[in-house]
């Protein structure tokens, strides 16, 4: 895996500028993330933001494994979000959820804790200062030395090693 850099990556759809999808996906990385992640001496980073010339996905990829901890917004169901919060989760990474409101939280992910942030187009400024509250509070937690996160991914699969997957007799 590549190194840590000082960066906090928020997942979320984005929209194209102008839309409330962009507006609100602005709104998350600016005043919500970006004030925290400052606190913690990191960074905020956002693959639309990413001015690398390097293939997307694989850009994307890198980003997600190279950053202490993520934050997602499942507000939308967007499916690139899945992706990559599917991604983070297989390799056991610390996420973040966000979500306008936890009904709306699809069946695989029902059970997760969430940070629920306004709705689907609008985030209020209280709203704003309990999810930057609580978002501190998960920051806390989750970059604290020995933490280990836990997801339905390693959970139930494990996160396995070559060695572990090798069978006893190697001739064999």
């Amino acid at each position: 895996m590549s190194e840590k850099e000082d960066q906090v990556f928020v997942i979320s759809q984005v929209g194209v500028e102008g839309t409330d999808v962009r507006k609100r996906a602005d709104v998350i990385a600016d005043y919500i993330v970006a004030p925290v992640a400052k606190e913690f001496k990191l960074r905020m980073q956002r693959s639309d933001r990413d001015p690398t010339l390097d293939p997307i996905t694989s850009r994307l990829v890198r980003s997600i494994l190279s950053s202490w901890v993520l934050v997602a917004d499942l507000t939308g169901q967007n499916p690139n979000v899945f992706y990559e919060l599917c991604f983070a989760h297989s390799f056991g990474l610390p996420v973040v959820l966000l979500i306008d409101d936890p009904e709306n939280l699809p069946f695989d992910v029902k059970n997760e804790r969430v940070i629920p942030l306004g709705d689907e187009d609008s985030i209020g400024m209280e709203e704003g200062e309990i999810a930057k509250r609580v978002l501190r509070e998960a920051f806390n937690v989750v970059l604290a030395e020995g933490y280990r996160p836990n997801s339905l991914v390693n959970e139930v699969a494990g996160i396995q090693n070559i060695e572990s997957m090798s069978p006893e007799d190697p001739v064999a």
